[in-house]
């Protein structure tokens, strides 16, 4: 089924396999099954166009698999380099730090591929999960409003930005 889309100063309304509303004053967000909307509600709805065509998405798809391969055979070439020139603490501060600029890079890929569909986040922040592991995240209830191949687009760019960004900090 191709989206389809309504959106009033109230509401917005984005249809593909079931019904997402959200309710602009209360700033919630509702999922509903296809077959609660009736005939007069389908008449308004307009045909979502996609920001992204189809070839350009699966394109970005087969970059995704090879920064990937790429990705792999690089911090293997990393790890092989950096063991005999740092060892001890000193190697764990170095992973510690790639990690956490890894994740941030992660977290930021969602924001700018939201921003570019138009869309905001809803909470960038940094937490401790079970009290002890790091990480950064981002809230993106936005996703909702927007198309099964804008979705995969999103979720998949923090992958992107992870893939292609590379610290170099070895000589």
């Amino acid at each position: 089924m191709k989206p389809l889309k309504f959106e009033d100063e109230d509401y917005e309304i984005f249809v593909q396999k079931h019904v997402f509303i959200k309710d602009k004053k209360s700033g919630e967000y509702y999922k509903n099954r296809l077959d609660s909307l009736t005939e007069k509600q389908l008449t308004r709805l307009k045909t979502y166009k996609e920001k992204v065509p189809t070839k350009l998405f699966y394109a970005f798809l087969c970059v995704i698999a090879i920064l990937f391969v790429f990705n792999y055979t690089h911090l293997m070439k990393l790890q092989h380099e950096l063991s005999p020139l740092i060892y001890g603490w000193k190697m764990w501060i170095v992973i510690g730090g790639y990690f956490i600029v890894n994740i941030f890079f992660h977290e930021l890929g969602h924001i700018l591929s939201l921003k570019f569909f138009g869309k905001k986040f809803d909470k960038f922040g940094f937490k401790l999960n079970f009290y002890v592991f790091p990480a950064f995240y981002v809230q993106m209830n936005e996703t909702y409003m927007l198309s099964r191949n804008e979705k995969i687009i999103v979720h998949a760019s923090g992958l992107f930005i992870r893939a292609s960004a590379k610290i170099k900090i070895y000589p």
